[in-house]
């Protein structure tokens, strides 16, 4: 039932399948629809895009809130900052079909001036989780990065920019659930009950109902109540 895309890439180990997902997570861009639409600006679909604006609305500003964030992008000394690297190489790549670019191509070195340009220019580039979650509640920015989260006040959540229009690019976040093979085999078994139930395709539909939460079974989205 599950998307094996992310399968494969989050939950095998020496080809051998170690567990389930019980949700996914995933970077995304969130945009101050408020700001925005007083600039005549449209949410941004590449980093030069999103750079441009940023500068121009931190000008247009800079008498009224000498609090606001531009933009964010966990560039923090952690791996919520080693994330925002990897998110931003690969939606420098040349198309949606290529590969994460090597570190020594032309890609990398036009992503990381671009990561120099919004570290430069804008007045905000790395911040602990609890200023941006801080940030998502108070409206106090106009662009931010973080994971997905539902019915957050102020913004627009989008894709994350990329080099061009069609390319972009998210690390895979979530929680997976597995069993221990070195637990007692009465525990094993009890759990085989516990992994199938909150694995099921019903829970999984539950908790991207009424929890707003991302399934890995992709055909639920064709589920009109669920989409």
């Amino acid at each position: 039932m599950y998307n094996q895309e992310i399968i494969s890439q989050s939950c095998m180990v020496d080809n051998r399948l170690v567990g389930l997902p019980l949700y996914c997570d995933f970077g995304i861009m969130y945009s101050n629809i408020d700001l925005l639409h007083k600039y005549n600006k449209e949410i941004p679909q590449t980093w030069e895009e999103l750079y441009e604006t940023g500068y121009e609305v931190m000008k247009g500003e800079s008498n009224n809130d000498s609090d606001l964030i531009i933009f964010n992008g966990l560039g923090a000394d952690d791996e919520i900052g080693t994330c925002f690297i990897y998110e931003l190489l690969y939606s420098f790549r040349d198309s949606k079909n290529s590969t994460l670019p090597d570190f020594s191509s032309k890609e990398s070195l036009d992503a990381f001036n671009m990561i120099s340009k919004l570290k430069t220019l804008l007045n905000d580039y790395t911040s602990s989780d609890i200023t941006i979650v801080n940030s998502l509640y108070s409206g106090n920015s106009l662009f931010l990065r973080y994971w997905y989260m539902p019915d957050i006040p102020f913004y627009t959540i989008s894709r994350l920019p990329g080099k061009n229009k069609d390319v972009s690019g998210s690390i895979i976040g979530g929680y997976n659930i597995g069993i221990s093979k070195y637990s007692p085999k009465d525990h094993q078994d009890s759990s085989i009950i516990v992994l199938k139930y909150f694995t099921s395709k019903d829970i999984q539909r539950k908790l991207s109902k009424d929890k707003k939460l991302i399934s890995a079974i992709f055909s639920l989205y064709d589920e009109e109540e669920v989409c």
